[in-house]
C-alpha cells in the first residue's frame, strides 16, 4: 500500500513538472516571452543624510582692549600674522608704573620690617596688642598696593591669550590710549566652529561626535569634515529647532568666520543596503511589490518593505536578498507566472 502511494506521488510530481515545462514551451512557442530590463541586487553603501544651512564662526575670537592709560610704546605684530599664546603684542609706556612699583615695593618692605619688630615686642609684652594690630594692618595695606601695582604693570604688556591669527590693528606707535580703547583682535580658526539649527524631528538621529560634511560657495568643489560637539539642551519654541555646533578641520585656513555654508549631516550609514530604482516598485492596494525573476525566467510578485529615498533610488529593508533579480522596465506587460527574457542587465553600482 505504501509503495503504491509513493508511486502515485512520484507520477504526480513528474506530471506537474512536465506540465510546467509544457506551459513554458507553449508560452515560448506562442511568442509570449516578455522582454524586460532586469537588475541583479547587490549591496550598496547607504548614507542617510540631510542638508541644511549653517554659519562658520571662529573657535575663539577676542577683541583686545587697553586696560590702562598711556602711550603705545611698541607694536610687536603684523596684521594677519599667526602668533602663539603669550606672544607680546603691544607694549604701553610703563615708566610711571615702574616708579609706582618701586615706591610700593619700598613701602611694603618697610611695613614688613615693622611688623617683624612689632611681633617680637608684642611677644615680649613691650607693646600693646593695639600697636601690633596697627603694624599688621599697615603690612596688609602695603601688600595690597604692591599687588595692585604689579597687576597694572602687567597690563602694560599686552600678550596673545591663545594661539591665533591677528586682526587689523586700531592704534599706531606713540598713540595715547585710554582704558577700554580697542587695540586689535585675535581669532583662532583651526578648528573652526560651525553652527546650525536642526529640526526637532531629527533629534533622535543626532548625537555628539556625529560626522558632518561642509561645503561653501567659495570652495564649492571641496568638502570639509568635522564632528558635532554641542547639542542645545532645549528646543526653540518659535522655530521648533535645536541649536547644534560642530568643529571643522581647517588646517589650511581656507574657511573664514562668517562664511555661509551647506551642512550635510550624516544621520545613518549602512554598508550593504539594498537600493532599487523607483520604476521597479508596484503599488498594489496597501502593499509595495516588485517582480522577482526566478532562475528559469518566471516573474512573480514579491512584497517588500521600503526605507529611505537615496538619490534616485529607494531602500528596501525587507523582502529582497542580494543576488536576486528584479524587473525594472517592461512591468506593464507582465503578469505573475509569465516567462521573461532579460534583454540586458542593469548595473547596480
Amino acid at each position: 500500500m505504501r509503495n503504491l502511494f509513493l508511486t502515485i506521488l512520484l507520477l504526480l510530481i513528474v506530471s506537474l513538472s512536465s506540465l510546467t515545462a509544457c506551459n513554458k514551451q507553449e508560452q515560448a512557442k506562442s511568442g509570449i516571452i516578455v522582454p524586460v530590463v532586469g537588475l541583479t541586487i547587490t549591496g550598496e553603501k547607504l548614507q542617510n543624510a540631510i542638508t541644511i544651512v549653517g554659519n562658520l564662526q571662529a573657535n575663539e575670537d577676542v577683541i583686545i582692549k587697553s586696560e590702562i592709560t598711556g602711550n603705545v610704546e611698541k607694536i610687536n605684530f603684523e596684521e594677519g600674522q599667526t602668533v602663539k599664546k603669550g606672544t607680546l603684542l603691544i607694549q604701553v609706556d610703563h615708566k610711571n608704573l615702574n616708579s609706582e612699583m618701586e615706591q610700593a615695593q619700598a613701602n611694603f618692605n618697610l611695613a614688613d620690617a615693622n611688623l617683624k619688630r612689632s611681633k617680637e615686642l608684642f611677644e615680649n609684652k613691650t607693646i600693646s596688642s593695639q600697636a601690633y594690630d596697627q603694624a599688621f594692618a599697615q603690612y596688609k595695606a602695603t601688600q595690597a598696593t604692591l599687588n595692585k601695582t604689579k597687576q597694572q604693570l602687567d597690563k602694560a604688556s599686552i600678550v596673545a591669550p591663545f594661539d591665533g591669527i591677528m586682526g587689523a590693528r586700531k592704534v599706531s606707535p606713540g598713540q595715547y590710549v585710554s582704558n577700554n580703547d580697542t587695540l586689535t583682535s585675535i581669532s583662532s580658526v583651526n578648528p573652526i566652529k560651525l553652527e546650525f539649527n536642526l529640526a526637532e524631528r531629527y533629534l533622535s538621529k543626532i548625537s555628539l561626535g556625529q560626522k558632518v560634511e561642509v561645503s561653501t560657495a567659495a570652495f564649492d568643489k571641496q568638502i570639509f569634515t568635522g564632528e558635532t560637539f554641542f547639542i542645545a539642551p532645549s528646543v526653540d519654541v518659535q522655530t521648533r529647532t535645536v541649536l547644534a555646533k560642530a568643529k571643522i578641520d581647517n588646517a589650511v585656513l581656507l574657511l573664514k568666520p562668517g562664511m555661509f555654508s551647506r551642512v550635510k549631516l550624516i544621520l545613518e550609514e549602512k554598508e550593504n543596503a539594498i537600493l532599487i530604482p523607483s520604476s521597479a516598485i508596484i503599488n498594489r492596494e496597501d502593499k509595495s511589490s516588485v517582480f522577482v525573476v526566478s532562475e528559469d525566467g518566471i516573474a512573480n510578485y514579491r512584497d517588500i518593505t521600503l526605507g529611505i529615498e537615496y538619490n534616485d533610488k529607494i531602500e528596501v529593508t525587507s523582502g529582497l536578498k542580494i543576488g536576486e533579480t528584479i524587473i525594472t522596465e517592461g512591468i506593464v506587460k507582465l503578469q505573475p507566472g509569465m516567462l521573461t527574457r532579460i534583454s540586458y542587465q542593469v548595473s547596480d553600482s
